[in-house]
């Protein structure tokens, strides 16, 4: 996979320090820790989840598959290649075991609560990311001079579209020509017969409505990125606005958009429209609605420290921004995107805590 496979093109004010490999070898290297508060209760198990080397997705569905489980829900998408401490909440279980070991997996019962969680409700994330690269001192005297807070373009991240083809952009888009009666494109698409996506989709004859939601927000995603990737190409993007780009529904072309919502994004959604003016009459089908996404995200630096050849980086990103993303405009399009990473799990038991406290974990 690469950066442009997802829309993803252009910087802000990077790369800082380009890197000609990956800058990440073990999983522990790039750690993201979920933030949430919640009210205790007693109807639902709360879990604290530790993985690594897996999507959320494959996690979910293991716990799930593990806990005889008809749900679970959790508040946000976590990195493959990293070390990733989450929370999630599983729904009507015959199994809710205290401590549970799967492959890469680590789930921990910290509490119980009266709700699920829904997907953005944590208060945000803490990254710590140990970065190692021959030219490491050009990342850190610019850390030196850098604001507390830095701003980056608000790309939707590879962990929404996944490493490998067949992507999910390309599998919503295959859905929703399907929608309209062509199915050749996403038959072909889904020929392995035991793949992921061929039980995810076809399971029991009919797609699952998150994975639908998943395939069509990537969609949006997908074209939101494409048209923020344009305006970065073209310095069309002032770092001292706030402002928004579409994530498109079949009702983009009737609403009148908010004075907020960024003109140049919207010309540029409309001339991918000209090409693919079929899409708004699959996303009526569906009922899905126009969304925005502002452009640029805001990165809280809590600390740096360069050791050796490396640099350990922590920062603060508010739910629905990607660590990853602010991570390649600091070194580049190689070094961001992970092929794989060192497993760190057995050796980081102590990441799961006892789960005191009152309302907050």
């Amino acid at each position: 996979m690469v950066w442009s496979d997802i829309g993803v093109r252009g910087f802000l004010f990077g790369p800082i320090a380009t890197a000609g490999k990956q800058v990440i070898s073990k999983c522990c290297d790039f750690i993201v820790s979920e933030k949430i508060t919640v009210e205790e209760g007693m109807k639902h198990p709360l879990y604290l989840v530790v993985k690594e080397r897996t999507d959320t997705f494959h996690a979910l569905h293991a716990l799930r598959k593990a806990m005889k489980c008809r749900e679970i829900s959790y508040c946000g998408l976590k990195d493959k290649y990293s070390l990733s401490i989450q929370h999630v909440v599983p729904i009507d279980c015959k199994q809710s075991p205290g401590l549970l070991y799967l492959d890469n997996i680590v789930a921990k019962k910290i509490g119980y609560v009266d709700r699920p969680l829904m997907l953005g409700e944590n208060t945000h994330n803490d990254f710590f990311v140990r970065i190692s690269m021959e030219n490491i001192h050009e990342l850190g005297r610019f850390m030196e001079k850098a604001s507390k807070k830095l701003v980056f373009p608000n790309f939707v991240g590879y962990q929404r579209f996944g490493l490998r083809r067949p992507y999910t952009h390309e599998l919503g888009l295959a859905y929703l020509k399907y929608l309209l009666g062509e199915r050749d494109e996403l038959t072909g698409l889904l020929s392995k017969k035991d793949g992921w996506w061929e039980m995810q989709l076809l399971r029991k004859g009919y797609i699952d409505e998150s994975i639908k939601l998943l395939l069509i927000h990537s969609v949006q995603s997908y074209y939101f990125n494409e048209c923020l990737s344009e305006l970065l190409l073209e310095e069309r993007l002032h770092t001292g606005e706030i402002q928004s780009g579409i994530l498109i529904g079949y009702d983009f072309r009737n609403r009148k958009h908010p004075g907020w919502v960024n003109k140049k994004h919207v010309d540029c959604i409309e001339d991918r429209l000209s090409k693919d003016d079929w899409l708004l009459q699959a996303l009526e089908k569906l009922g899905i609605r126009t969304r925005y996404r502002v452009l640029l995200g805001v990165a809280e630096i809590l600390s740096y420290k360069r050791l050796e050849e490396t640099m350990v980086i922590g920062f603060r990103l508010n739910p629905g921004f990607y660590g990853t993303v602010f991570l390649r405009e600091l070194v580049g399009d190689k070094g961001s995107v992970f092929q794989d990473c060192e497993p760190c799990l057995k050796t980081m038991a102590n990441l799961l805590p006892a789960g005191e406290g009152k309302g907050s974990f």
